[in-house]
């Protein structure tokens, strides 16, 4: 992916110059396993320029990947894990937990029909650097948190 951005801030203007965003992904199955794989690097370098102060530079540098498995144990059952890892790679201090982020997971998923589903997953999150609000969570973000996480869906 590439993408430039640029626009009027209250007090200034922002420009993001052209950015080049590759991400590689592999994925294989066989008879009733199945795993995938991706990785992502993003360097980014932005300007920011508020009336009556010098122009302000940031860079930032994060990479990121993921690999998951699963087994088809039915038609309509399927079991599986996957590992979700982030890190701002130009970070000084990358075990600060807004500068990483890593997700164990044990995931489940029940094909009701061709059209429905349910899935079921235990997640086991380290760090929060990947967007996770202060407004949403007022008493802090908190460096560890796990959280069973259940989802009906449908397919067209």
């Amino acid at each position: 992916m590439m993408y430039d951005a640029k626009g009027n801030l209250t007090n200034g203007t922002y420009n993001q110059p052209l950015a080049y965003w590759p991400t590689y992904y592999a994925q294989y199955e066989a008879r009733k396993f199945f795993v995938s794989g991706q990785y992502m690097k993003l360097v980014q370098y932005n300007q920011f320029a508020v009336s009556g102060q010098a122009p302000y530079v940031t860079n930032s540098d994060t990479r990121a990947w993921f690999a998951m498995g699963g087994y088809h144990v039915t038609d309509k059952l399927q079991v599986g894990t996957y590992y979700t890892h982030y890190i701002v790679a130009s970070a000084a201090d990358k075990s600060d937990p807004a500068n990483r982020f890593a997700d164990w997971v044990a995931s489940s998923r029940y094909d009701m029909n061709s059209y429905f589903y349910a899935k079921l997953e235990g997640h086991f999150i380290r760090g929060y650097g990947v967007g996770f609000y202060g407004f949403d969570n007022p008493n802090g973000l908190h460096p560890n948190t796990n959280l069973l996480v259940a989802k009906l869906g449908f397919v067209f």
